[in-house]
């Protein structure tokens, strides 16, 4: 395999971020918003699925405006190496009207991940259900390699919810940044009483999002396993839970903790759990137990 890094001169270049508006010629995303939870999957095309009882698997939460959250972390009983296996991710998603064949084009811009970029933005053909309770996407152009990819999604969600999409600002200062801080990326998504948070390095910021490779295996080889996993513990986060009452938000899932039973106080305004949170114009702002000041702004209320 090959890795490509950030330097002083382009030896490869990544695909930019795509528009946050949409493309020419794209269809409404609506029938990709809601909850999911995956199903099945399998990679490489015809490979050993892995397969998760609906409501207990990954989750992706998407907002209308196009934002999404996406939590796959790892459960105890996972055979092989955890810590290789996590992959929540974040960012922009456009939809594109279906084809003769009834399936839709689906683009995924990646801005923030657990897994290093692979170079190219994650381009798959989708069909849904009458119903839309269920839906289908393979990778476009079909590819019967190692990057071939199938998922199976079922919605958890009626279709009347209401959504909140907090897009991370980068740095912890109105100033900018400060001396030798990275910039950062994050999305967090409420779906009625559900939320997905996930925070890492933006695109071309350190080990993990600045090196273009395969997978997280890969990263290793090239990088060091020591560097690559205690950046990825230090910078990334991932937390799905639910909102208990206002101000009240229970974890039931967590990168980096093992959760078990009901969850455990994500953050609770009363009880002075989890830090404070505020809201101020259209930016909220966490500051965390310890110290560190998160800037959120509202991409949708």
């Amino acid at each position: 395999g090959h890795a490509v890094g950030f330097g002083p001169f382009a030896a490869a270049q990544c695909p930019p971020p795509l528009s946050s508006e949409p493309p020419e010629g794209a269809a409404p995303a609506s029938r990709h918003v809601g909850i999911w939870s995956l199903l099945r999957r399998e990679q490489p095309l015809g490979s050993q699925p892995e397969e998760h009882v609906e409501g207990e698997g990954p989750l992706r939460l998407q907002c209308p405006c196009g934002l999404y959250a996406e939590i796959r972390i790892p459960s105890p009983s996972s055979l092989g190496d955890p810590f290789l296996q996590h992959a929540s991710c974040g960012g922009h998603h456009h939809a594109f009207a279906p084809g003769l064949d009834g399936r839709a084009l689906s683009i995924r811009d990646r801005l923030v991940s657990f897994q290093p970029p692979c170079g190219e933005h994650t381009q798959r053909n989708a069909k849904f259900d009458a119903e839309q309770l269920y839906w289908v996407e393979v990778t476009h152009p079909l590819r019967p390699d190692a990057e071939g990819c199938m998922e199976a999604w079922a919605r958890l969600n009626e279709k009347d919810v209401s959504y909140v999409a907090l897009e991370l600002y980068p740095y912890s200062s109105d100033e900018g940044a400060a001396k030798g801080e990275l910039r950062r990326a994050g999305y967090w998504i409420f779906a009625g009483s559900v939320f997905a948070r996930v925070m890492g390095l933006a695109p071309g910021q350190g080990l993990v999002a600045g090196t273009c490779c395969r997978s997280f295996v890969d990263l290793e080889h090239f990088r060091g396993a020591v560097a690559a996993r205690e950046e990825i513990r230090r910078y990334y986060d991932a937390v799905q839970g639910v909102v208990d009452a206002p101000g009240q938000l229970r974890a039931t899932k967590r990168a980096w903790e093992e959760i078990s039973g009901k969850g455990t106080t994500f953050y609770d305004a009363i009880a002075g759990v989890g830090g404070t949170i505020r809201k101020e114009g259209n930016m909220v702002i966490h500051l965390r137990p310890d110290g560190r000041r998160d800037r959120w702004r509202i991409m949708e209320w």
